[in-house]
């Protein structure tokens, strides 16, 4: 039996001779997240998109490209555009937790692609390390890569720090923080013995190459993000008419509204964006991308999970009865299927795929009364406001669930505690001991003309009604009400408050 196996503890000498190298590390993670073996339906489809014979298969930024071509056949532009980021996500995830060395000296292999799908499916057991910010103790906590840990990979997968040069930099600089990554995995792939002191995976890590865990100097052009949600919006769903434009028009709105949220503060669409921004938009406006960027890895590799995965993505494309006419007759929602993505970068799919229309008209042919019943439900609802304002069309999605709290047990299967949870809505994110959400968000969803996002403080929405006429939505410093019918409204939330008139309400439940 090897020395590593036995109960003592391994001494620094022995850890360093069982991790020698980078390639050592790769190997002895890939066994950790697949002890039984790559899935060989990823396998297959992997190698189905390259020419290359024999076990050394890998995929380029084209091969991306072809392979997402083929997959959105009527979306040829957003393959095109996604295909280089989509294979940059790849490659970083897939070099976890190191850095991408320079090309051909680390290609997307489908081993690395094993270990990208792991970790953008959240099926990795890591954990990170780390004392509390908040006292003066030494005391140490250990807790799963969350939320947090996820979104600041995929901004330096996506930004344009020089990894080589960053590499080849003066190594006394070099933080125990900086090794966060790798620290995680050396004693996550060790027998649980060698777990109980971690301390001892620091000077291990500091003979390998670093993690570069705590780099977050770079940038993100905004044409990078542009491409990934031109992606993730652009889907089809699996029971939409392959030959229906109106289900999959209207992409280009949907993403520039969505870009427009990450776009810099000086207003430049080309711009690129630093790591608090980035990570302040991901949080506040798209707090469910990195679920929908899960979702997108394991339908286009669909095969056995890892069995005791933290999280098996289920994500039915389907869409909404809202969304579906049953007859000719019948109505359907006004939403585009690309807006409907946009709202499940805020709003869980689970949820949104079960609502039905209930309730379609102008604001002519209805009163206050009846949509103020038709929200009080127990459930949650979706009120749809499309109209515009002074500066052209406005729509505004309202999610509210007024008889429920946060931690009734009725939405739990909605808003599931996972690795890819976002943070709680009002809690610092950014702290360690943040947790995610675990009940229903109740929000404001700005569709157009620039996605946004307003949250109030309240456990549970409140919809109230004034006379005859009047009608509100308050979830405590976010709030929407029209006053003398419902042709005009006021939203007001995160220091803005716009005026827009009516043309179309819609009640989703």
């Amino acid at each position: 039996m090897m020395s590593w196996l036995a109960p003592k503890r391994a001494s620094t000498k022995e850890l360093c001779d069982i991790y020698p190298s980078r390639r050592h590390v790769e190997r002895t993670l890939l066994q950790h997240l697949y002890p039984a073996g790559i899935p060989t339906p990823t396998l297959v489809r992997f190698s189905g998109y390259t020419s290359e014979g024999g076990h050394d298969i890998s995929w380029t930024a084209s091969t991306c490209s072809s392979f997402l071509a083929s997959r959105l056949p009527s979306a040829s532009e957003v393959a095109t555009a996604a295909g280089p980021v989509l294979y940059r996500i790849l490659l970083h995830h897939g070099a976890w937790p190191f850095k991408p060395a320079p090309e051909p000296d680390a290609p997307l292999t489908a081993e690395r692609f094993a270990i990208a799908a792991a970790l953008l499916m959240a099926e990795d057991r890591g954990t990170i390390t780390f004392q509390d910010p908040q006292t003066h103790s030494h005391m140490v906590h250990e807790r799963p890569r969350d939320w947090g840990n996820r979104c600041r990979l995929l901004f330096q997968s996506l930004c344009n720090t020089d990894w080589t040069a960053r590499s080849t930099q003066d190594g006394s600089a070099r933080t125990a923080a900086d090794d966060e990554d790798l620290v995680a995995v050396l004693c996550a792939c060790m027998p649980q013995p060698q777990k109980m002191d971690r301390a001892r995976f620091v000077p291990v890590a500091a003979t390998l190459p670093s993690s570069h865990s705590r780099a977050l100097d770079g940038r993100v052009d905004i044409t990078s993000i542009r491409a990934l949600l031109g992606l993730l919006l652009s889907l089809p769903a699996e029971d939409a008419p392959a030959s229906s434009a109106e289900e999959t028009g209207g992409s280009r709105t949907a993403v520039g509204a969505v870009v427009g949220a990450f776009a810099p503060q000086d207003g430049d669409a080309d711009g690129d964006v630093d790591w608090e921004r980035f990570r302040s938009v991901m949080a506040q406006s798209t707090p469910l991308l990195l679920t929908e960027l899960a979702a997108f890895i394991s339908a286009q590799f669909p095969g056995p999970r890892r069995g005791g995965g933290l999280l098996q993505v289920q994500h039915p494309r389907t869409i909404p009865p809202a969304m579906v006419a049953t007859s000719p007759s019948s109505t359907r929602s006004s939403l585009t299927l690309p807006q409907l993505r946009q709202l499940s970068l805020v709003l869980p799919h689970p949820l949104l795929s079960t609502f039905s229309l209930l309730h379609q008209s102008p604001p002519s042919h209805t009163t206050t009364a009846t949509i103020a019943r038709l929200l009080a439900a127990p459930s949650s609802r979706l009120l749809l406001i499309r109209g515009g304002t002074t500066s052209g069309p406005y729509a505004l999605a309202a999610c509210v669930s007024p008889g429920t709290t946060q931690d009734a047990d009725a939405t739990k299967t909605h808003f599931a505690r996972t690795p890819l949870s976002p943070p709680a809505p009002g809690s610092a994110w950014n702290h360690p001991f943040s947790s995610p959400s675990t009940g229903p968000v109740d929000c404001f969803v700005r569709i157009a003309p620039t996605h946004g996002v307003f949250r109030g403080s309240f456990g549970s929405a409140r919809v109230d009604t004034c006379g005859a006429d009047g009608l509100s939505v308050h979830l405590g410093g976010a709030s929407m009400w029209f006053e003398g019918g419902l042709a005009r409204g006021t939203v007001a939330g995160e220091g803005e408050s716009v005026g827009f008139v009516v043309g179309l309400v819609e009640v989703w439940g």
